[in-house]
């Protein structure tokens, strides 16, 4: 399914791209509207044929990866339209994360966040000028890293619960008379220790009454006395 949310989304950025890129060639951004148009053609093509041959790739992924990280760094260097660039790029850790994964998709951060740094940097330097000041660019990192703390967090604790509630749901092969559990390795456990490490659950033993009576009936005995 996300291989497929992949595919679809690699495509309308691509779309998106082109349309950025024949904008610029219109107000006269030669080198930004040909580059874009390149880059949206090749993603646009690519994860076409790769939708109708329905084949798997690691193609969409890095692409649209690659195409995002271009765009973010077109953004913040011209503003977009009517200057409202900025605001896209906070919404591209989501679509890291969902296209790369949690691990994977930081990373994804991080080059995106570097190649703006660096923009940041040569603009301070004055050799390039940015659509942007240094307080909406600290600001836009504030927002940034907020949001991506938030979705990061979001993402790593649902993958806990899901990689728990697939082992709860499992079958677990129990000896019918020992009841000790056999692992992936094929090793025997009590009930007691597989929880305890596969699950993290701990014990506090005790007698229920049926047992109670049948091993220590004395002290069951005088407690009804």
């Amino acid at each position: 399914m996300r291989y497929r949310i992949t595919l679809i989304v690699t495509i309308i950025t691509g779309s998106l791209l082109i349309a950025f890129g024949i904008v610029n060639l219109l107000t006269g951004k030669y080198y930004a509207g040909f580059p874009e148009i390149i880059l949206g053609f090749t993603a646009l093509i690519s994860n076409i044929y790769i939708l109708i041959v329905k084949k798997k790739y690691t193609a969409p992924a890095l692409t649209i990866n690659v195409l995002v990280i271009f765009l973010s760094i077109y953004l913040y260097w011209d503003g977009g339209l009517y200057n409202t660039g900025i605001y896209w790029c906070i919404a591209f850790p989501g679509l890291f994360i969902s296209t790369r994964g949690v691990s994977r998709g930081a990373k994804w951060v991080a080059v995106q966040i570097s190649s703006l740094i660096i923009l940041f940097i040569l603009s301070r330097l004055s050799i390039i000028t940015v659509a942007y000041n240094v307080f909406e660019s600290f600001a836009f990192l504030i927002v940034y890293g907020f949001s991506f703390y938030i979705l990061y967090s979001y993402e790593r604790s649902r993958k806990v619960y899901q990689r728990e509630i697939r082992r709860l749901n499992e079958m677990l092969p129990i000896c019918s008379f020992c009841k000790r559990i056999r692992d992936k390795n094929g090793k025997w456990h009590s009930l007691e220790s597989y929880l305890n490490r596969e699950a993290d659950i701990d014990f506090s033993h005790g007698v229920c009454p049926e047992c109670g009576e049948k091993h220590y009936p004395e002290f069951m005995g005088s407690e009804k006395d």
